[in-house]
């Protein structure tokens, strides 16, 4: 359990690569953060890391909003207080809209 007691957020974590990634960290021993756009999926995986016996929250992102992913990042912050892994699985798709890169602050 090389992520035992850990906080892993984990974006994209509802489906796909992103739930995979997720699932496995909560079998390691890490508290989840899962950050994902679909609140459905995001329910289901944090409901399947803890019938597995893992410990997870689930935050709704979608990370192409700088509002929301402070909120996941404050979440994160009150349950757990502090942030050890950060797992950037999340694709912004932008249809036919051109994106804007953010720079992180230590206020994010």
């Amino acid at each position: 359990m090389r992520l035992k007691n850990k906080v892993a957020i984990v974006t994209g974590a509802g489906a796909g690569i992103g739930r995979g990634i997720a699932e496995r960290f909560g079998r390691e021993g890490a508290l989840v953060v899962i950050a994902e756009i679909d609140a459905k999926s995001g329910e289901s995986a944090m409901r399947a890391i803890r019938d597995a016996g893992g410990k997870a929250i689930f935050a709704p992102t979608d990370v192409s909003d700088e509002s929301q992913v402070a909120a996941m990042v404050k979440k994160a912050l009150d349950q757990y207080g502090r942030i050890d892994v950060l797992c950037n699985n999340a694709a912004v798709l932008l249809h036919g809209e051109e994106a804007r890169a953010h720079e992180l602050t230590n206020e994010t």
